[in-house]
């Protein structure tokens, strides 16, 4: 009886095993796009006060002759000058600034 039951568990951890590897061998840690997520990507300039917006477009410019993504888009990012600085309000727009504080709060 006991050897009924040890081979019955024998044979039932065998298939849970081999169900775990055929659903694991399918499964993906990731997966590259190959295509941007979002499109184009616009920042708002607003670093007049201390270093200007130049070496921020500078940089852009850098990354955008390299290639963003899978498809290599070189024309991925695009800066546009604000007059605003510092927003820490949910405005739907990406924003590059210099502040002293974090939204009237301290830093660290």
């Amino acid at each position: 009886m006991i050897a009924i039951l040890r081979c019955a568990l024998e044979r039932l951890l065998f298939a849970f095993g081999l169900t775990v590897m055929l659903i694991a061998s399918s499964a993906e840690a990731y997966k590259l796009m190959d295509t941007s997520p979002g499109g184009r990507l616009t920042l708002n300039l607003a670093m007049q006060s201390l270093i200007g917006n130049q070496p921020v477009s500078d940089a852009l410019a850098q990354w955008n002759q390299v290639g963003i993504g899978p498809g290599q888009d070189h024309a991925f990012f695009t800066a546009k000058t604000s007059g605003a600085s510092g927003s820490c309000g949910y405005n739907l727009a990406n924003e590059v600034t210099w502040s002293s504080s974090n939204c009237g709060l301290a830093f660290g």
